[in-house]
């Protein structure tokens, strides 16, 4: 009777083997964890956009510099948690040169046009094996979850002269359909002060991720 039992288990392992793989595992499985990950920057990015938006409407100030996910945690949905993972910053620049900052970083400044800013390493995970560019299940997911919009998707660095004039800078946003965003060229440049988070030393040319996700949206001063 043993004998026969061990025979049928060993017989169903090689059927097992024989099975093929579900069609549709990357819909059930892949899709919605890279859907997951790309969440995470834009809950908190809309967030903060939405605290610096409320400050606006009632005419009070505010400063560069990092911006806590305590300080627009009201804004956040329960239970959310970055873990740190991605960083969010207030840029405050010169309008007629976005080279620089305003005197002190003065957000509410005349001549300010400030930038919110929410980015990270794009994970291991989800970059390709060949390159390490973001791979096409996240791409994919950037264009689920934010759409075709154009303040959203991977760095990436302009190479071509006859882009970095067109563009105004270095480094762009690329929205998974190959459209472009500047990032000015002070964020890209500007590394900040010692044990500060930026930019620059995150994502910029010489920063310690290859890509980063990135989520940028303007704001006039006050």
């Amino acid at each position: 009777m043993y004998i026969w039992v061990v025979l049928a288990t060993f017989i169903a392992i090689l059927y097992g083997f024989n099975l093929s793989v579900r069609s549709d595992m990357r819909q059930i499985y892949v899709e919605p964890q890279a859907e997951a990950a790309v969440s995470k920057i834009v809950i908190q990015h809309k967030a903060a956009v939405k605290y610096i938006g409320d400050l606006v409407s009632d005419k009070k100030p505010y400063n560069a510099g990092e911006i806590s996910t305590n300080v627009f945690e009201a804004y956040l949905p329960a239970g959310y948690n970055s873990t740190g993972t991605y960083t969010t910053i207030m840029y405050c620049l010169d309008k007629n040169d976005k080279t620089l900052s305003t005197a002190n970083g003065n957000c509410n400044a005349e001549n300010s046009i400030n930038y919110l800013v929410t980015f990270g390493c794009v994970p291991q995970r989800w970059k390709s094996i060949k390159g390490g560019r973001p791979a096409n299940d996240l791409v994919n997911a950037m264009k689920t979850v934010v759409g075709n919009a154009s303040n959203f998707g991977y760095t990436q660095e302009i190479s071509k002269t006859a882009d970095k004039n067109q563009l105004g800078s270095t480094m762009g946003i690329n929205n998974g359909n190959n459209q472009w965003l500047s990032i000015p060229q002070y964020i890209i440049d500007n590394a900040g002060g010692e044990g500060k988070k930026s930019f620059a030393k995150e994502c910029g040319p010489k920063g310690i991720c290859s890509y980063c996700m990135v989520y940028m949206t303007p704001f006039d001063q006050l």
